[in-house]
């Protein structure tokens, strides 16, 4: 009798949980659960002459493994890093930022995955909201490290309740280290922090000695006015790092991000990455493209689409679901965070939604407990303006047919 693979398995593999959102058994009819760039904005025929153009411009260098030393083998091609580090510090006012700030990486959540190995292990603490991105919880958790929540409120992270969570960190033996924080269009609430809270979190993380790890994934996608300054902005300690990606900028199968920090973080990035860094075709190209002025132009064309796809699903949700649902306007990102009526029936919901083709992410997901049962995160980027007036009249049906009783 051949031995089940299963019985192989690590520990690791075997005390693994379930997927956080797992496939639906066929396509959707309404796609509202990706967290995607709307498609119609993905620039294929400028990424197409650009990657040519790389190809022809770089030629043997983009088959190297590296362009000269190994650091920019794992810390990505040097002339990205060296723009990336001239943008952002343009933006945010850190004039002394070079490429040794930043790191590529493939994907911003590969990027979260190093920040958690190279500052978290057994014995310390973490910090995370409430409800949150729960591939960075499972990333600390993997590390050995205890994990404290505090809530989110329509100012995002409540920083004021940080200190009672450090409090019993410590009281249960842990040494807490790290705050992970989505401060700007915050998954899945779509909350922004204000200017003072940042100002007070930033604070509060020197005083106490805390890496701040800032996801900053969505703050470009803003609609109505750009969002205060980031928590990486506002400090001159060396403790915050900043994740920012590509693939929410530009589209998401580039799977490109980038790390940002001081040189002591980044270093520490480099002896816990594994996997000898990024391509190097896509970042000579992105080089290009930015150096030409491309992706501000793009970056405009997505706010307005989504600035619109933003308002055609607020407009359907007050006309079909306003009963059933209750909900913040974001200012930016890509959700709506919808909390259900207690009159529904949640089980006979997710019976209707499946039954309809509707797909939307359930609050569970993001949650380490029962406190996203009955929310729904919704992405209103995915379908185009008539599929949102469809997909949303249908979801207020669906919410109609499943009240109790």
């Amino acid at each position: 009798m051949p031995t089940s693979i299963r019985e192989l398995y690590s520990e690791r593999v075997k005390a693994a949980p379930d997927a956080y959102f797992p496939e639906p058994s066929e396509p959707p009819l309404y796609d509202f659960s990706a967290g995607d760039p709307p498609p119609e904005a993905y620039p294929l025929e400028e990424i197409r002459e650009y990657m040519a153009r790389a190809v022809e411009q770089a030629g043997l260098n983009l088959a190297k493994y590296r362009p000269t030393f190994r650091q920019d083998m794992v810390r990505g091609h040097p002339g990205l890093r060296e723009l990336l580090a001239e943008r952002v510090g343009a933006r945010d006012g850190r004039h002394d930022m070079t490429a040794d700030w930043l790191m590529l990486v493939n994907g911003s959540s590969e990027g979260l995955g190093l920040a958690a190995r190279a500052f978290l292990g057994p014995g310390d603490g973490a910090i995370v909201e409430s409800a949150t991105f729960p591939y960075m919880v499972g990333y600390m958790r993997a590390t050995g490290a205890r994990i404290a929540t505090v809530p989110v409120d329509r100012d995002g992270m409540v920083v004021d309740a940080i200190d009672d969570r450090l409090d019993e960190l410590r009281e249960a033996g842990a040494r807490p280290k790290m705050i992970y924080v989505i401060p700007t269009f915050h998954v899945p609430t779509g909350s922004t922090m204000p200017r003072e809270r940042r100002e007070k979190l930033v604070e509060l993380a020197q005083r106490h000695q805390l890496i701040v790890m800032e996801d900053s994934a969505y703050a470009e996608q803003y609609f109505d006015a750009p969002p205060p300054p980031t928590l990486f902005s506002m400090d001159d300690s060396g403790l915050v790092l900043q994740s920012e990606t590509f693939g929410k900028l530009l589209a998401p199968g580039l799977r490109l991000g980038y790390m940002m920090g001081v040189p002591d973080a980044i270093r520490a990035l480099d002896v816990v990455r594994e996997d000898l860094g990024v391509n190097m075709l896509i970042p000579t190209m992105l080089e290009a493209y930015i150096r030409d002025g491309k992706l501000d132009a793009h970056m405009q064309r997505v706010r307005e689409l989504g600035r619109q796809k933003r308002d055609a699903t607020l407009a359907a949700l007050r006309q079909h679901c306003a009963r059933w649902v209750e909900f913040e306007v974001p200012r930016g990102g890509i959700y709506f965070w919808l909390r259900l009526s207690p009159e529904l029936d949640w089980d006979k919901l997710g019976e209707r939604l499946n039954a309809e083709g509707i797909s939307c992410r359930p609050g569970e997901g993001f949650t380490d407990d029962s406190s996203g049962a009955g929310y729904l995160r919704m992405s209103f980027q995915q379908e185009s303006l008539e599929g949102i007036e469809r997909g949303v009249r249908t979801l207020g049906a669906a919410l109609e047919a499943s009240v109790r009783g």
